[in-house]
């Protein structure tokens, strides 16, 4: 049965392969199931696809760029305040564009 990051693994190769470096036959030795790659292997999967870990395995669709998560991040430390500002501030904007989707249709 083939694992849930093997998916990505095709992506690697049409994307950024030359960031990680890796023999080639490694990676077809994921896709066969043959070898597991290590934690240590999937975080430098994730990073060079800049694609988070739960994507790369298969626990999301969602595919959040560097940037985004980034900015997920400096929201988290705000304080609760500014956050829940912030969050509502997104959640208007999300209900707005729904809106307009649904009137347009």
């Amino acid at each position: 049965m083939a694992q849930p990051w093997q998916h990505s693994a095709h992506a690697l190769r049409d994307r950024q392969r030359y960031k990680l470096r890796p023999a080639v036959y490694i990676i077809g030795r994921y896709e066969r199931d043959i070898i597991t790659p290590s934690i240590d292997v999937i975080i430098k999967v994730a990073d060079a696809l800049e694609v988070s870990i739960d994507f790369l395995v298969g626990k999301t669709n969602l595919e959040l760029d560097s940037q985004t998560l980034k900015r997920i991040e400096e929201i988290s430390i705000l304080p609760a305040d500014r956050k829940n500002y912030i969050l509502s501030i997104i959640d208007m904007a999300i209900r707005d564009f729904k809106t307009q989707n649904a009137y347009s249709a």
